[in-house]
């Protein structure tokens, strides 16, 4: 009973990181200015994207793709 507590409270807190690392990349993206950061910017929105999508249990296939959570 403990593990699967200890495993849901994991989850919570890497699901709130990942939020968090979309907005911070969204922030970014937002501004005016275009630079190198916003091509970073692009592409760690793209991988945490594909990271909620799976943690919410609704990833596409990209997404599956991307992290190798699927055999080709």
């Amino acid at each position: 009973m403990t593990n699967i507590w200890i495993m849901t409270m994991l989850k919570t807190e890497f699901a709130a990181f990942v939020e968090e690392q979309i907005a911070l990349a969204g922030e970014i993206l937002a501004d005016a200015k275009v630079s190198k950061r916003d091509y970073m910017s692009g592409g760690k929105l793209s991988v945490f994207l594909a990271l909620h999508r799976v943690l919410q249990g609704k990833p596409t296939e990209q997404d599956l793709g991307m992290l190798r959570l699927s055999e080709i």
